[in-house]
């Protein structure tokens, strides 16, 4: 993994579960692993997200980071989320 030296746009430290020093790692770590394998490690947060911002980054997601993240027993609320998001099967 990379560490970052003097660079603003990185993380300044590991984050706690991916122990990665770059958003890039931090990305690749997420792509090959499920947020349900580490649920006990995860807090919880509330944020409010602009509609246009949300729109724009839906569009940017693939099916397969959505399948990937939210077919599991603990997001199964959002088990329609092909018909939410508008994806075809």
């Amino acid at each position: 993994m990379n560490t970052p030296e003097n660079d603003p746009t990185q993380p300044t430290q590991l984050t706690p579960i991916s122990q990665a020093a770059t958003y890039a790692d931090i990305g690749e770590f997420w792509d090959i692993h499920s947020g349900a394998d580490y649920w006990d490690q995860m807090v919880e947060v509330e944020m409010t997200i602009d509609p246009a911002v949300r729109r724009k980054f839906r569009d940017g997601i693939s099916e397969a980071s959505l399948s990937r993240v939210w077919e599991n027993d603990q997001d199964a609320v959002y088990d329609n989320w092909r018909d939410l998001y508008g994806v075809s099967k």
